[in-house]
């Protein structure tokens, strides 16, 4: 039976064990020497870069630089005087990532990130990399070329950019994970 006052499977509260589980998992990942950091970059349609993800946590709103709360403190108390909410956009950054985890046809890896990611119930969209951005560029701009070694050295090839998302054909580059998360504003 579907209580429409809340709770259930639509709640927020079903995200309970999603934050538990992740702990675990960032306990295992860290083992390995990945770390998994997210922050907020736009609120109420109102961006900042993500020039300090490290420092999010110790910001209002887990902020991805010191400008956000500033510039959002003002929206928020407007939406609340409103009686309304405010929807956003969270960056996740996974580092230290080892290249070669996924699966090129059934199982991407930007897939099954996004599986996990739109399962959250706010969640209404997800990027990787450029995201929709990349629609708006040429081929050439959003290529992600490989840099050659220092003294021809295969353990030093870098690529120039990282406009994929540190994802190419379903399979990590080692680079960095860029993925970022619509969050719907909330209906109550």
């Amino acid at each position: 039976i579907r209580d429409h006052r809340g709770g259930g499977r639509s709640s927020g509260r079903e995200t309970a064990a999603r934050v538990a589980g992740g702990v675990i998992a960032r306990k295992i990942l860290a083992r390995r020497g990945v770390t998994v950091l997210a922050a907020c970059v736009e609120l109420g349609g109102i961006a900042v870069p993500a020039v300090d993800m490290d420092g999010a946590l110790r910001r209002p709103y887990f902020a991805a630089s010191d400008a956000g709360p500033a510039l959002w403190d003002a929206a928020v108390a407007e939406a609340r005087k409103a009686g309304d909410t405010l929807g956003g956009i969270v960056q996740i950054v996974a580092r230290d990532v080892p290249a070669g985890l996924g699966e090129p046809v059934f199982d991407k890896l930007e897939a099954v990130l996004a599986h996990a990611v739109m399962s959250v119930g706010a969640v209404k969209g997800v990027e990787v990399g450029e995201g929709f951005a990349a629609a708006r560029l040429r081929g050439s701009q959003n290529n992600d070329p490989l840099l050659p070694g220092a003294d021809g050295a295969i353990e030093s090839v870098r690529f120039a950019s990282n406009h994929a998302g540190g994802i190419l054909g379903g399979i990590s580059s080692g680079q960095d994970i860029i993925l970022r998360a619509a969050v719907k504003p909330i209906a109550s």
